[in-house]
């Protein structure tokens, strides 16, 4: 189902069930890719910020990257730096960042990263 859209001289055919065409200046300016194209500068910008001044490791993340290490280790939910078990925390993110860095080879602060 189409129909036409008068702009000045031209006709643009679209169709009737997407939204409407912006003109600008008299040109048809498509918005669709519009949230691919931010999202990939938004990914671009964090990435930039990552390679220039790390990640930014701190507070509860060392937590989670120690007990990841101490997993692989074979010692079990425990975080040496407060030389308790691991009950703080919620026990998923560990538990994945020491899957992952086991079946890789990397170290968890590698996959974390």
């Amino acid at each position: 189902m189409d129909s036409s859209l008068a702009t000045g001289n031209r006709r643009l055919q679209r169709d009737s069930s997407l939204t409407p065409p912006t003109v600008v200046g008299g040109a048809a300016v498509d918005y669709t890719l519009f949230p691919a194209v931010l999202g990939a500068l938004g990914a671009a910008l964090v990435l930039a910020r990552g390679i220039n001044y790390g990640t930014g490791f701190a507070g509860d993340s060392l937590h989670y990257i120690r007990t990841a290490q101490m997993l692989l280790a074979g010692k079990g939910f425990w975080v040496d730096a407060l030389d308790a078990p691991y009950t703080l925390w919620p026990p998923l993110y560990p538990l994945t960042l020491a899957a992952v860095a086991g079946l890789s080879g990397f170290d968890p602060l590698d996959v974390a990263g």
